[in-house]
């Protein structure tokens, strides 16, 4: 199935925020592939453009998972397909660099993200921040969504 594609001028102040930053933020494609964990537990982010406290929330997960390596970290950037892209708030630039340093070199966080909107769906989520804990092996994952979720309460499920 064709990915449908992000009208260009949609990606304007996307495009300029990457330059400013300096991070990886891309239209994901086909060409990317599917992103495939490295380690058998993964903690999901789902996160919107507009949502208050995003850089302090992706500080706090990185500050988790510097203490816990042994979790992958997916976060994912969902837009809704009717709301026009506007000028990136600081909050959501300086969330982009926190999680591109999460993430080490290479990474781009894309800007139309159809595995991470259909993997949403899949659980369930109507509601963001929204928080996915994934263990691969088990075939299981717990989810906590909404504005007082935490990711802290999916971790007595490992």
């Amino acid at each position: 199935m064709r990915r449908p594609e992000v009208p260009a001028r949609r990606l304007g102040p996307w495009v300029a925020l990457a330059a400013i930053l300096g991070v990886g933020v891309s239209v994901a494609t086909a060409a990317q592939g599917r992103w495939v964990p490295k380690r058998t537990q993964t903690l999901w982010f789902f996160f919107a453009p507009g949502q208050k406290g995003l850089a302090s929330e992706a500080r706090r997960i990185g500050d988790y998972l510097r203490v816990h390596p042994e979790l992958d970290f997916r976060p994912c950037l969902l837009l809704d397909d009717g709301e026009p892209i506007r000028r990136p708030s600081r909050d959501l630039a300086e969330t982009i660099r926190i999680l591109q340093a999460l993430q080490g070199p290479g990474f781009a966080l894309p800007l139309w993200d159809g595995e991470g909107a259909a993997f949403a769906r899949e659980l369930g989520i109507e509601r963001l921040p929204a928080y996915a804990l994934v263990d691969a092996r088990a075939k299981k994952a717990h989810v906590a969504t909404g504005q007082g979720a935490r990711f802290e309460d999916l971790l007595p499920c490992r």
